[in-house]
């Protein structure tokens, strides 16, 4: 089991400390003008985005590219649990499905999806009125890297054999192995 944690850290120590969470602290670093629009806001919340997708899929036996919502909200459950459901539901129908393929949160007239990094008293989902709905760019970014660190314990820490051998196995399936939506094969998450 030491040459699997070995891998999975190599791959902690680059993919995920140097490219996901590096370039998550040097978005947030980016100086953002109250008054101004922008300031990274989008790209952040699609890196944390497509990085929850991602580990929901690296903890998930035959895992399949059709499902990526399934284990994004997976992986807000377990390892994220201070988001709630109805909150996990709309990151995953208003703002990674329009983010992820148009850039943009989900316009859906009257009510508007948008991302703030204004602070917002700690909501996740700031409602300022009953049309809009802003997503807190800095919790949101405070909760996916207290996720992170959960799943960093229950590998390095826990050593917990069952999420190691999830990971492990599925770093090292070639592309060509993972199945696609017509292959029928169902996945079993290992996520928790």
């Amino acid at each position: 089991m030491e040459h699997k944690i070995a891998e999975i850290k190599f791959f902690f120590d680059i993919q995920v400390d140097c490219y996901i969470l590096g370039d998550l602290e040097r978005l947030m670093n980016i100086q953002f003008n109250y008054g101004d629009c922008g300031g990274c806001s989008i790209p952040i919340g699609m890196v944390i985005i497509s990085a929850m997708e991602m580990f929901g899929t690296l903890l998930t036996e035959n895992p399949s590219e059709s499902r990526g919502t399934e284990y994004l909200k997976n992986f807000m459950e377990f390892y994220v649990p201070e988001i709630s459901s109805e909150d996990r539901n709309s990151i995953v129908y208003n703002y990674r499905h329009k983010m992820m393929h148009v850039f943009f949160p989900k316009i859906d007239y009257p009510k508007m999806y948008g991302v703030t990094r204004l602070p917002v008293n700690g909501e996740l989902i700031h409602k300022p009125d009953g049309y809009i709905r802003l997503l807190n760019i800095p919790e949101f970014c405070r909760l996916f890297r207290g996720g992170v660190e959960r799943l960093r314990k229950k590998i390095f820490e826990e050593r917990d054999e069952l999420i190691i051998n999830t990971i492990y196995n599925n770093l090292h399936i070639e592309q060509s192995e993972t199945n696609s939506s017509t292959t029928g094969q169902q996945s079993t998450s290992r996520i928790g």
